[in-house]
């Protein structure tokens, strides 16, 4: 069957995609990524649009069965994602061909890469050991990158000093005062194992790497780095933030267009993971 007819008949035979019932579950994984610029966070809410609506929809869609997924974490409004992970389970084998159907069905800003069977223990949010977030800042105005980072007009950047502060966050552990919700969190203690920055004329990319991530933190962390930058903050204060842990009601956030969950990693899971194109602008070499 043509590819074309074949998603014509999603919509008259749903059942299609399924293979002969199970005796057991069957969960899956997704591999995918999403522009979160229309999106008013991953989590399904009330009233708003999330990525998750959009993603169980269309699953639902192609199966013809009601579908939940599990996403591997949560993003904010406007917020990107260059890997995400969820996993779903059903009754009956999905067909080889899902994916391809699955992303004519999705919106633009929504991609399927892979989807792949795990085991029924498997936990797409406890069992990533890793995460990665990268934030973009860009110095001149530009409207192609207007809504994948975040401009700032800075008088300065002092990259030593902000150098000095990312070198301190490996070395505490008690994020309470980058939090912006730290009583809905059992603890606030987040292990960064990496913290650094990456500039290329006009553009900044910071990045950090952590066994967990709490609300509103990474941009958090980059409106100080920011304040550092231009001088506007001193070293010490910062570091007390971190020494000192204590609850901040004015939290002061980075702009949300520049941040991206950008990697998540598993022990068992080894995958191609596709790079957003800021990363390869920021990476080239300049002559």
């Amino acid at each position: 069957m043509h590819l074309l007819n074949a998603v014509k008949t999603v919509f008259e035979n749903s059942a299609f995609w399924l293979k002969e019932p199970s005796l057991i579950m069957i969960k899956y994984q997704i591999h995918l990524a999403y522009d979160g610029s229309c999106y008013r966070g991953w989590q399904r809410q009330n009233n708003v649009l999330g990525v998750q609506q959009v993603l169980e929809e269309s699953i639902s869609k192609v199966l013809g069965t009601d579908t939940t997924v599990l996403g591997c974490g949560r993003t904010d409004a406007e917020v990107h994602a260059s890997q995400y992970f969820v996993q779903f389970t059903v009754k009956n084998e999905i067909r080889n061909d899902f994916d391809i159907v699955l992303n004519r069905v999705l919106p633009a800003d929504i991609k399927v890469y892979d989807v792949i069977e795990v085991a029924l223990d498997y936990n797409v949010q406890h069992d990533a050991k890793w995460r990665t977030y990268r934030y973009y800042i860009h110095t001149e105005h530009n409207p192609f990158v207007a809504k994948y980072s975040s401009y700032y007009r800075l008088r300065s950047f002092n990259e030593n000093l902000v150098a000095a502060a990312l070198n301190l966050l490996p070395i505490f552990n008690d994020y309470h005062s980058f939090c912006k919700t730290p009583d809905r969190h059992v603890h606030t203690i987040v292990t960064i194992e990496k913290a650094s920055l990456k500039v290329a004329k006009n553009l900044y990319c910071f990045e950090f790497k952590g066994n967990r991530f709490l609300k509103g933190m990474v941009r958090s962390l980059v409106y100080d780095l920011l304040q550092l930058a231009e001088n506007r903050l001193e070293l010490s204060v910062f570091e007390k933030k971190l020494m000192q842990p204590a609850f901040y009601p004015n939290i002061q956030l980075a702009y949300p267009q520049g941040l991206y969950l950008a990697k998540v990693e598993y022990e068992k899971l080894i995958i191609r993971k596709r790079e957003e194109p800021l990363w390869y602008m920021i990476n080239a070499k300049h002559t």
